[in-house]
């Protein structure tokens, strides 16, 4: 078998890269329009450690995405992961991953407000149809979750039906969607590109993050794959050999060997991994740098990896349905296979035939099961339950005609009936409108206004509908879709169990986005109560700013073993911020944004700013005492207070009776160096007043660094102090070498030095050694 060489472009035009690190998608300021935009590259070196990621849980997509280049860092060498994105920020990113030129002479100059760095982008992206320039009529505000469904479905072509409905299956927070927008969003969910939160919503108007925009272009670019386009520089196959610095890939039914950066970042199973954890016969996914070595390795021990939750489908052996409603036929089916399984939906109708295959068909139909009661031991399958949410789906009439079979769990349910819709048992969940009679609120900004109205007409009957007008564009909903909306309208009113029309207006204010002066009139009817409301409203008020009034930007991340916490403020405008609070542990997250963040990081910054002088500590012990953490916390942060930037990057002890320290506990200082002819290795460690410092980094022959800082490098230190205690507890730091050797493989003449204080004692070495001679 042919083996074929792909080894890295000659040093003369490898010596002319240059690696586009600095400035993000839009420079300096985040897509306000200033600084450089994408032209303002910083040359150096392509193994640049991005600051603020190492314990994110996005870390491994945007390292993809920073090898890739589609989302870039700042020039301060971070990520700003909790930033959110703006519109042309956006779609900057999708032009960038679709490999779209951007335009040299565009035509939408005469748009408002768009920075000058994404004109070519957008105006390419409006030739491609994956957005309308009436749609980025905001460019520089934040891309909302809706926004982003809409690009990406385009970028794959999307495909739309109005007239099948299924968005409400898969979430209960898009009713006052339009059905174009639902349409998008169905399409988006079967291609793999977004999934849920765990209450099921999807949270359409949620400005979305540079995290989050990471990996929704990662499953834009997954789409894009499984479909046969490439994306980038990419290989995929199999590893049949590894070297030192190469690995050879099984392409196509042909070997090829590539040249590894030094400093490749490795994933096995999405876990943070090394080269050597690599194995034969692994599938791997790899992505080559500008000068042809790989920089990016995903490898996986299964080709079972990252497969769909399964859920009920998981006890489904079989499941075959075939119903008829007027011109209406659809057909189910699904068979569990022993490599996965076959699942197909086929509607038939006087409009012609929509069929839907594969993962999208298997989603489809385990929402539709779930949705019927159907418990994993087979239990509790409730057919007109699940003729319902069918119905609700794919628009059938009053009178279905069923033949189903189904073998789930230790049960065999087999149908043929005629299901009535309109039986007289069907009763209306009220919810929050069980003792409201009527209901009717109407809020007009300049631009844009909402009206609501409700009428319970008898015991299982209504009359309901919320149309909203942007412009020329008028979305209404009518029916269930508009009762679901007045339910989560008039649960906000009904508040603490008073009524409060205020918290309507807001609630409105909230799903719609609306902005703003209001002129809102109204009135709720509740147990023969009338409340009514008719006034104006400032819909965005005036802000308080109290400790933040001379802050610009606050950004603060306290990592400790266990839990996370994430403070992110930026100040847009004399009244307009971005706040959100992120705190993790485990695989939990809570996220405050708006409003509630905003009072927090008042408190925060508040703690941190006393008689004009910035303490960040302060600020640090705050979170600890509000989120009760413990433990060593790895802590960064920047606060731009009244014109000067204060920073903070240092280990900070929240729980100085804890010793995570282990057997370096009694170690004042350590010092190691090993300076070979390939590389330099180096570990430090030394405690402080407010913690310990520990850091390992290696520097190969070219001056490229690898770093490991703070709790991530404390296992390695512990490891030599390990290795260099005898059994009298004196320390021997020769002790050391072989470990070191063997574990960074030097070569030739070393130079070795080494300095440990512990207690009252002082140890040091300083010889040179051949590493050549084993």
């Amino acid at each position: 078998m042919n083996t074929w060489k792909h080894k890295i472009l000659p040093a003369l035009l490898a010596g002319t890269l240059t690696f586009s690190f600095g400035a993000a998608v839009d420079a300096k300021d985040n897509g306000r329009g200033k600084g450089k935009g994408l032209g303002n590259q910083i040359k150096a070196s392509k193994q640049l450690k991005i600051k603020d990621i190492d314990n994110h849980w996005a870390k491994r997509t945007v390292e993809l995405m920073s090898v890739l280049e589609i989302i870039k860092g700042y020039e301060d060498y971070t990520f700003r992961p909790q930033n959110n994105v703006t519109q042309a920020e956006a779609i900057v990113m999708v032009v960038k991953m679709l490999g779209i030129e951007p335009s040299t002479n565009p035509s939408v100059r005469a748009m408002p407000n768009v920075p000058a760095w994404a004109l070519g982008s957008i105006d390419a992206a409006v030739k491609h149809g994956i957005v309308t320039q009436a749609q980025v009529n905001q460019p520089n505000k934040p891309a909302t979750r809706m926004f982003i469904m809409q690009l990406m479905a385009n970028a794959l072509g999307a495909k739309t039906d109005v007239d099948i409905d299924k968005a409400s299956l898969f979430f209960n927070d898009v009713a006052q969607l339009s059905q174009q927008e639902r349409s998008y969003l169905v399409f988006a969910i079967l291609n793999s590109l977004v999934v849920g939160y765990e209450d099921k919503t999807f949270r359409p108007n949620k400005p979305v993050t540079r995290a989050e925009m990471a990996v929704f272009i990662e499953r834009l670019k997954n789409s894009k794959e499984q479909k046969g386009e490439k994306v980038g520089q990419s290989v995929n196959g199999t590893i049949e050999s590894i070297s030192e610095d190469e690995i050879t890939i099984m392409q196509d039914r042909k070997n090829v060997t590539y040249t590894v950066d030094d400093d490749v970042v490795v994933y096995v199973d999405k876990k943070v991994s090394k080269l050597s954890s690599l194995k034969t016969n692994m599938t791997i996914q790899a992505v080559l740098q500008a000068d042809g070595e790989i920089g990016f390795i995903d490898a996986f021990t299964s080709q079972q990896y990252d497969q769909p939750s399964w859920g009920i489908m998981d006890s489904v052996k079989e499941f075959k349905a075939e119903m008829k409603s007027g011109d209406k036929k659809l057909e189910v089916k699904f068979e569990k296979k022993s490599n996965g399984y076959d699942a197909k939906i086929e509607l038939v109708s006087h409009s012609g035939k929509v069929e839907t295959k594969g993962y999208a068909a298997f989603i489809e139909i385990k929402e539709l099961l779930e949705a019927s009661g159907v418990r994993s031991s087979g239990n509790s399958f409730d057919l007109k339950k699940f003729v319902e949410e069918v119905s609700g789906v794919y628009k059938l009439q009053n009178e279905v005609d069923v033949e189903l079979k189904l073998s789930v769990g230790d049960q065999n349910y087999q149908y043929k009936e005629k299901i009535d819709l309109s039986s007289s048992d069907q009763t209306i969940s009220w919810g929050s409108l069980d003792d409201v009679s009527k209901f009717s609120l109407d809020v007009d900004t300049d631009e844009e206004s909402v009206d609501v109205f409700f009428e319970k007409t008898g015991t299982n009957t209504y009359n309901a509908w919320v149309e909203n007008k942007t412009g020329s564009r008028t979305v209404k909903q009518t029916g269930t879709q508009a009762l679901e909306t007045i339910k989560r309208i008039v649960k906000a009113a009904k508040d603490n169990q008073s009524i409060d029309l205020d918290k309507a207006v807001a609630k409105i204010d909230d799903l719609y986005d609306l902005g703003g002066r209001a002129t809102v009139k109204g009135s709720l009817s509740v147990n023969g109560t009338t409340y009514s409301i008719d006034k104006e409203v400032n819909l965005s008020p005036e802000v308080s700013w109290g400790s933040l009034s001379k802050v610009s930007s606050f950004w603060l991340d306290v990592v400790t073993e266990d839990e996370t916490v994430k403070v992110t403020f930026q100040k847009a405008s004399d009244q307009t911020y971005t706040a959100t609070i992120e705190n993790r542990v485990g695989s939990r997250t809570t996220n405050k944004t708006g409003a509630d963040a905003f009072g927090e990081i008042q408190t925060i910054a508040g703690q941190a700013i006393q008689n004009g002088e910035v303490d960040l500590i302060e600020a640090i012990m705050e979170i600890d005492e509000e989120y009760d953490l413990s433990g060593y916390a790895n802590v960064k942060g920047r606060m731009v207070y009244d014109g000067t930037a204060y920073n903070v990057d240092k280990s900070v002890n929240l729980s100085p009776e804890d010793n995570i320290l282990g057997n370096l506990k009694d170690v004042q200082e350590m010092t190691l160096q090993f300076e070979a002819s390939s590389r330099t290795v180096q570990h430090t460690f030394k405690q402080t007043n407010t913690g310990y410092e520990a850091k390992i980094e290696v520097t190969n022959e070219n001056g490229n660094k690898r770093t490991v800082e703070g709790s991530a490098a404390l296992s390695e230190l512990q490891t030599l102090r390990e290795l260099a205690t005898l059994s009298d507890q004196s320390v021997d730091l020769n002790r050391v070498v072989s470990w070191i050797d063997e574990e960074y493989d030097l070569d030739g003449e070393t130079i070795i030095t080494g300095y440990l204080k512990a207690g009252s004692s002082v140890y040091s070495l300083d010889k040179t050694v051949n590493l050549s001679d084993k």
